[in-house]
């Protein structure tokens, strides 16, 4: 039965740090002389300490006391934006970018931070409006050349994105972001080693750029060299032991190198760091299901469910947990959730027609398996064309 793997998020570069990992822009800060005690500076520098602290809370409480001594810091504002992008409250975010423009209209940082938002909103047009606006204040601004570039890549118009990205690069050849984010774009491209030559660039600018390492070992994935993948993983790791993804692209790699035992052991370091992490959970219930310990594997599977019920990937590995226990009844309950998620899945589908088959359901087993085949699996297609029967 087929067991679908996943890999994890890749590693983007943001205003705001995400997940991907999505994109993540740089930011420039800038500082006004300190003068008195509890001066608007004072705070404004607690509030950049606290958020490089990552305590995005506390920076806002100080950038809005430093705004309350000094109502025009359009610094401030904008950097109190960055704080509530952190927290994916955009909106808000984009409240504080329109204050620092309104104080400071030439303020090429808060234009770009203000596509930014619009980006992670997913308000396309927004977000390329403000980045050419910025532009238009500096057209040597690489971060806006970057977001636009970041855009296109979301919007899968990859070669357009590849074309910003080589911009901010020709104003900035050192643009260590720009590297890697046209490394995703050329890795969506499935042109995985343009992708690595791209990554190996922007680690050349940067060697302590996590993301590149971990987006190197990605690529390395894609192209089945799981050992060398693993390297690339291990070296993100090195540099930031919380890295999770890296840990459970880890896992995902010895997966594909049979090496399930050493999958397990991985994934459970990535789901200690990030106890919410559903592939995590999925992937090791398939580990544990090769290794046919199915009990386990099912108690993964809930697991990840538990986190996130409309996760259809958990609810087809548990479907085969069940089928392999010759529970065919409760693994095609699995494969109708599967379905009811995502009609599309033309894996859940076929196996829900194997366990008819075992059931000796025939009829049941020929309909899911034309609606597999419909949906492109070729085991699907091949079994009803061996067998005299149309799709």
């Amino acid at each position: 039965m087929k067991k679908t793997i996943s890999l994890l998020l890749v590693a983007v570069v943001s205003a705001a740090t995400l997940q991907a990992q999505t994109k993540t822009f740089t930011r420039d800060y800038t500082y006004q002389q300190k003068t008195d005690e509890l001066s608007a500076e004072d705070y404004f520098t607690k509030g950049e300490n606290a958020y490089g602290n990552r305590l995005y809370e506390l920076a806002i409480e100080y950038f809005k006391k430093a705004i309350a001594i000094e109502p025009e810091y359009a610094n401030a504002y904008n950097d109190m934006g960055n704080a509530y992008s952190d927290l994916k409250n955009y909106n808000e975010a984009i409240v504080c970018y329109k204050k620092a423009i309104a104080i400071d209209p030439e303020y090429v940082r808060a234009y770009t931070n203000m596509g930014n938002a619009y980006l992670n909103l997913k308000n396309y047009n927004e977000a390329i409006d403000w980045y050419k606006k910025a532009i238009a204040i500096d057209p040597e601004y690489t971060n806006a050349y970057n977001g636009m570039g970041n855009v296109y890549d979301d919007l899968k118009n990859h070669n357009e994105a590849i074309d910003w990205y080589k911009k901010a690069i020709a104003i900035d050849p050192k643009y260590a972001y720009a590297y890697n984010n046209m490394g995703l774009a050329y890795s969506d491209l499935k042109n995985y080693k343009e992708a690595i030559d791209c990554y190996k660039k922007a680690i050349a600018i940067d060697p302590e750029y996590t993301n590149a390492y971990y987006n190197m070992g990605l690529a390395y994935s894609y192209l089945k060299n799981y050992n060398e993948a693993i390297d690339w993983y291990k070296k993100a790791i090195a540099i930031d032991p919380e890295y999770a993804f890296a840990y459970g692209n880890m896992g995902t790699a010895s997966y594909y190198l049979k090496n399930y035992k050493g999958a397990i052991d991985w994934y459970k370091k990535a789901i200690a760091i990030d106890p919410e992490d559903v592939r995590a959970y999925t992937n090791m219930g398939n580990a544990y299901s090769d290794l046919k310990n199915y009990k386990e594997a099912i108690v993964c599977y809930k697991k990840a469910i538990a986190i996130d019920p409309e996760y259809a990937y958990a609810y087809n590995g548990m479907g085969n947990a069940y089928s392999d226990l010759k529970n065919y009844n409760e693994a095609i309950v699995c494969y109708k959730k599967a379905i009811a998620i995502d009609p599309e899945d033309a894996y859940a589908y076929n196996n829900m027609g194997n366990a008819y088959y075992y059931l000796g359901n025939y009829s049941e087993q020929r309909n899911c398996y034309k609606k597999a085949a419909r949906l492109g699996h070729t085991n699907a297609q091949e079994w009803l064309r061996k067998n005299g029967y149309s799709w």
